[in-house]
């Protein structure tokens, strides 16, 4: 069966979902980088 082509705005959605996906994901990382999150917040063993 041949594949049908996504409509416009689902591709749309798409991609702004990867792109916000991303951004989170910078984020979470420069936020691993802070000293303050070297540690366990719940054993205070290091990561």
């Amino acid at each position: 069966a041949p594949r049908r082509a996504l409509p416009q705005g689902l591709r749309r959605a798409m991609a702004s979902r990867v792109k916000e996906d991303e951004k989170n994901e910078r984020v979470i990382r420069g936020l691993l980088k802070l000293p303050a999150n070297k540690r366990c917040i719940n054993c205070n063993n290091l990561v």
